[in-house]
């Protein structure tokens, strides 16, 4: 993710030939530190030749994609519900929390924060599209959050643990909206959706919380059978 904002940034602000040699040389950076983290964690792989992230590769389907477009859009900012499954046979726990379920029936807070959160960004894409300054941070943001997108449409089982590397993109996108004619109406879409996402994200992290405590319990307790 990082790789990716730094090579975007590069390319537009920087002349080509420098572009190229300033990631090579934070490809240089990475691996150098890379290889002193070795010495101290001697099981850390080699972050290129690695295979062992092909196992978090998924089929591109229909329900795949829908699962990653509400994930990186609408669970990113208002959290979903969450169920306990079998971790499988390579986790050290019995179970695994997934959080692929939609809020929005269990809790009205939770499609109000929605609803209004997806106007605030509507509002803000539509700025991206129609303001004339600010080009290369418009491009930017437009470049890194489709080649996010992308990528988690491939990879990553959960999805929504990974959405610290997009969400304050889209709110900066959602901010653009401000510098329009619908400012007060993005203004206040973005008082009812952080009431209603204040709400909504801690009942359901306190929830959260309180089924990961029962897994853990559950974990030591076969642990110790003889």
């Amino acid at each position: 993710t990082n790789w990716m904002a730094g090579i975007v940034m590069a390319a537009l602000s920087l002349p080509a030939r420098r572009a190229i040699q300033t990631t090579a040389k934070a490809l240089g950076v990475v691996t150098v530190a890379w290889g002193i983290q070795k010495v101290f964690f001697r099981s850390v792989r080699f972050f290129i030749r690695s295979t062992h992230e092909l196992k978090y590769v998924e089929p591109v389907t229909s329900q795949r994609l829908w699962q990653v477009t509400r994930a990186y859009f609408v669970h990113s900012m208002v959290l979903p519900d969450h169920a306990a499954v079998d971790a499988g046979p390579y986790r050290t726990i019995p179970l695994k929390l997934v959080t692929q379920f939609s809020p929005i029936a269990s809790d009205p807070w939770a499609l109000v924060g929605v609803c209004a959160w997806l106007g605030l960004l509507a509002i803000g894409a539509m700025a991206m599209l129609t303001l004339r300054d600010h080009f290369r941070l418009r491009l930017a943001l437009a470049l890194i959050l489709g080649g996010q997108f992308a990528l988690h449409v491939v990879y990553g089982n959960e999805t929504f643990l990974y959405s610290l590397h997009w969400v304050p993109l889209l709110v900066v996108v959602a901010a653009l909206g401000m510098r329009t004619r619908l400012c007060p109406i993005a203004l206040a879409l973005a008082g009812v959706a952080v009431i209603a996402m204040l709400v909504s994200n801690t009942r359901r992290s306190e929830l959260a919380a309180s089924a990961a405590a029962g897994i853990m319990t559950r974990s030591d307790e076969v642990s110790t059978k003889p």
